[in-house]
């Protein structure tokens, strides 16, 4: 199976669906704020659903600003995660940096 083929949790999808439409790379505490009204209250549970979608690379952490973008290639692997085309950072891997 794919890495950009797994199911997602109820709060998995939410997180993954709000970063998706972001125009910029979103802080934890900034994805919490936004999608409390959907069920998702504390921290931790931010923070799993994170740590998730990186791990099955449908996200990327953007280091330099601890903070999480989507994966815009359908072809991206782990690997060879590449840039969006219109962000002022790269990502190289499952890390991006600025």
């Amino acid at each position: 199976m794919n890495h950009k083929e797994e199911f997602l949790s109820k709060n998995q999808q939410i997180i993954f669906d709000f970063i998706e439409k972001a125009k910029e790379p979103l802080k934890a505490y900034s994805i919490l704020f936004n999608v409390q009204k959907k069920g998702i209250k504390a921290p931790l549970q931010v923070y799993r659903a994170l740590d998730k979608l990186v791990e099955i690379g449908k996200i990327h952490k953007v280091e330099s600003r601890n903070a999480f973008i989507a994966c815009k290639s359908s072809s991206c692997e782990i690997s060879k995660a590449t840039k969006p085309s219109s962000a002022n950072f790269s990502v190289s891997g499952h890390i991006a940096a600025i």
